[in-house]
């Protein structure tokens, strides 16, 4: 497992908390423009305004060396506040060496609670059941929402390296079904299974995962043996939830879930969803990707 949390607690005089907060938003700005794998970056205040409290996660070591390096001279001026923090899970040896002598802790990976129908189930993180990401964009969630239900914006930003734009074709209601087609390959995946499972607008979206058919596997480039071990794993199921942060910004997590321990679905998914939804985020705010 490669990503990180971090938890940053940084205490500020109140002669500096303005300062402080305008340094805050420069870091927020920053992730939101520069940033490719910090997947989740929020500040929390307390009252008084007298301590701060900075949640961060990343897709994995590069990505927090990166964020670092965006933060340049930022980062220094940070210095205002008394800072102090923990790392949540297994750095690479290069962070490790850059954290060295700093005020962040370390804490390797233990155990995870997750809930597999509304039921609290644990275990250790080599035997993962989902995939959650999470992304900011500059867009409003009325934009998100047509990004992920409008065919013609799909194609712009959904693509396989071999089977061409994707598409997700429905009414987006509650209980209807949807197709899954490679426009370009002449490839239509229609199956009753394939069903909308909650259709909230700018909300939340979820669905049940498109069908591995012989014909998509062929598309793709996937052997026929792989593809009988995909389609012999339970039917996973996706969901979008829409959050407006404020600032012309939505917070959009993905979570694809209903994975038994050990799938060799999940991992490749695991790959698939940042791709997929950094073209997305970049599409939604300049106009292509």
């Amino acid at each position: 497992m490669s990503e990180l949390q971090g938890v940053a607690r940084q205490k500020v005089q109140a002669s500096r908390v303005e300062e402080f907060k305008q340094l805050a938003a420069q870091c927020m700005e920053i992730v939101r423009t520069k940033d490719i794998g910090t997947l989740q970056y929020e500040v929390y205040v307390n009252d008084d305004e007298s301590e701060f409290i900075v949640l961060e996660r990343f897709k994995d070591s590069a990505a927090l060396i990166q964020h670092s390096a965006n933060l340049g001279e930022l980062g220094e001026k940070f210095a205002i506040a008394s800072t102090s923090g923990e790392l949540l899970g297994a750095p690479s040896t290069e962070l490790r060496e850059s954290l060295a002598g700093s005020p962040v802790r370390l804490f390797k990976p233990f155990l995870s609670s997750e809930r597999v129908e509304g039921r609290p189930k644990t275990g250790n993180m080599e035997a993962q059941t989902a995939f959650v990401y999470t992304i900011y964009v500059m867009a409003s969630p009325e934009r998100v929402w047509q990004g992920l239900t409008d065919p013609d914006l799909m194609r712009g930003y959904w693509r396989h390296q071999k089977a061409g734009p994707k598409t997700f074709l429905s009414d987006w209601k509650k209980g209807s079904t949807y197709d899954m087609a490679h426009g370009r390959v002449g490839l239509v995946v229609s199956d009753p299974d394939q069903v909308i499972l909650e259709s909230d607008p700018y909300d939340r979206l979820a669905y049940t995962w498109h069908t591995m058919t012989s014909a998509w596997a062929a598309a793709v480039g996937m052997d026929e043996a792989t593809a009988a071990l995909w389609r012999a794993e339970p039917r996973s199921k996706v969901a979008f939830d829409i959050a407006d942060v404020g600032h012309g910004t939505t917070k959009l997590t993905v979570t694809h879930d209903g994975f038994a321990p050990g799938s060799a679905v999940l991992p490749a998914i695991s790959e698939g969803w940042p791709a997929v939804l950094s073209s997305l985020k970049t599409l939604l705010e300049t106009g292509s990707s």
